[in-house]
C-alpha cells in the first residue's frame, strides 16, 4: 500500500515521534490532510459553497432580501413570504396570493343521503344505494357518483346497463339450468330401467359361465361348433330343396366336379382336395338348384365370391374371366330355355 512506509520510522510531519507503519504520528494526521487538500486546490471552493448556502438560509429565514412571487410574478421582499414547514426556506408564493387563493376555495355542501338512497355528486339526484359502486378504501362504503355519472366520466361514449334484458337473461338461465337437471333425472331414470331389464340377462349368462366352468366336459365347445355348422348344412339343404328342379343328382354331381381341370374363375389348376360346386346364382338370392346353375371352381374363389351377385362377381374378374364366365353362363341358360341378356 501507498500509505505504509517500513516500521520504526519518524513522522514526515514533524520528524520527531516515532510510528509504526504510517507516515504521520497521531498529531500530525489531521494536518497532514489539510496540506494535501491545499495542494489540490478544492478545499476552498467547498468551503465557499458552504458558506453561501448557510448565507442562503440565513436570509431567508431572518426574511432579508428580496423573492419574485410565482402567483403574481412580482419581486418582493422576504419578509413577505411566509416560512416553509421546515423552518429553512420560504414559500414560492407570497402571503397576499395566498390569502387571495384561500378566498376562492368554497368547500362544497355533504351530499345528502337518506334510508337507502343517496345524493349523487354529479347530477345530483337521490338515487337507491344499489346503482353506486363500493369503494375499496375511504370513510365511506360506496363511491360519491354513481355508477351512470362514473361510466361517463370514465368514457364519453358509455351506455348505461339494461337492468331489464339482465334480469331476463338471468331468469332465461334459471329456467334452462332447471330443464337440464329435470333431463338428467329423466336420463338417470332411463339408466336404471335398461339396467333393471339386463340384470336378468347378466345373471342368466353369469349362471351358464359358471355351469360351463363346473360341470360341463372339455369337449362342449367342439361339439356346440359341430352342432352350430350342422345347423348351418340344415339351413342350406333346406334351400337347396326348396330351389331345386330334380336334375341334381349324384351322377350328375360327380360329373360336374370332374368336368373341369382349372377355375373358370382365376384359371388355377384344380387338385382333387381343393375342388368346390358353387351355385353361379347364389340360392339366398333366388338361384336354382340346377346343374345349369353350377360349376366346379376352387376353394379360394368359392370363398371370395360367397353370397355376391353373379354379375356383380363376373365384372369383377377383369375383362378376359368375365366374359368368358359370362358366355358359359348364358350357354347354360339357353340350353336350359331361359336365355339371359347381358347389358
Amino acid at each position: 500500500m501507498a500509505g505504509l512506509i517500513e516500521k520504526d520510522r519518524s513522522c514526515q510531519h514533524c520528524g520527531k515521534t516515532p510510528i509504526t507503519g504510517y507516515k504521520y504520528c497521531s498529531d500530525c494526521k489531521y494536518p497532514a490532510k489539510l496540506i494535501y487538500m491545499r495542494k489540490r486546490g478544492g478545499h476552498k471552493e467547498r468551503k465557499e459553497q458552504l458558506r453561501a448556502q448557510k448565507e442562503a438560509i440565513k436570509q431567508q429565514v431572518e426574511g432579508i432580501g428580496v423573492k419574485v412571487c410565482t402567483q403574481c410574478n412580482k419581486e418582493k421582499a422576504m419578509i413577505e413570504f411566509s416560512l416553509q414547514g421546515n423552518w429553512r426556506s420560504r414559500k414560492a408564493t407570497c402571503k397576499e396570493c395566498l390569502s387571495v387563493g384561500e378566498i376562492y376555495k368554497v368547500k362544497k355542501p355533504p351530499l345528502k343521503r337518506e334510508e337507502g338512497k343517496k345524493e349523487c355528486g354529479k347530477c345530483h339526484e337521490m338515487k337507491p344505494l344499489n346503482e353506486y359502486y363500493k369503494r375499496r378504501k375511504g370513510k365511506s362504503d360506496i363511491k360519491s357518483y354513481c355508477s351512470i355519472c362514473e361510466g361517463k366520466a370514465r368514457n364519453p361514449n358509455y351506455q348505461p346497463i339494461d337492468k331489464g334484458a339482465v334480469e331476463a337473461k338471468r331468469k332465461a338461465r334459471a329456467e334452462l339450468k332447471e330443464m337440464n337437471s329435470k333431463k338428467r333425472v329423466k336420463q338417470e331414470e332411463e339408466r336404471l330401467q335398461r339396467k333393471m331389464l339386463t340384470e336378468p340377462r347378466k345373471e342368466a349368462i353369469r349362471m351358464f359361465n359358471e355351469w360351463k366352468k363346473n360341470h360341463a366336459s372339455k369337449g362342449w365347445k367342439k361339439r356346440w361348433e359341430l352342432g352350430k355348422r350342422q345347423r348351418q348344412w340344415r339351413i342350406r339343404g333346406k334351400k337347396r330343396h326348396e330351389g331345386s328342379d330334380g336334375t341334381v343328382t349324384s351322377k350328375v354331381a360327380r360329373d360336374i366336379r370332374g368336368a373341369l381341370k382349372e377355375c373358370p374363375y382365376c384359371g388355377d389348376r384344380l387338385s382333387n382336395s381343393h375342388r368346390h360346386v358353387d351355385h353361379m346364382q347364389p340360392l339366398s338370392l333366388g338361384g336354382a338348384h340346377s346343374k345349369w346353375n353350377l360349376i366346379v371352381c376352387c376353394a379360394v374363389c368359392n370363398g371370395k365370391k360367397g353370397a355376391m351377385p353373379f354379375n356383380k362377381w363376373a365384372d369383377s374378374l377383369g375383362i378376359f374371366r368375365s366374359g368368358l364366365i359370362k358366355e358359359i353362363y348364358q350357354a347354360r341358360q339357353e340350353l336350359r330355355g331361359t336365355p339371359i341378356g347381358w347389358e
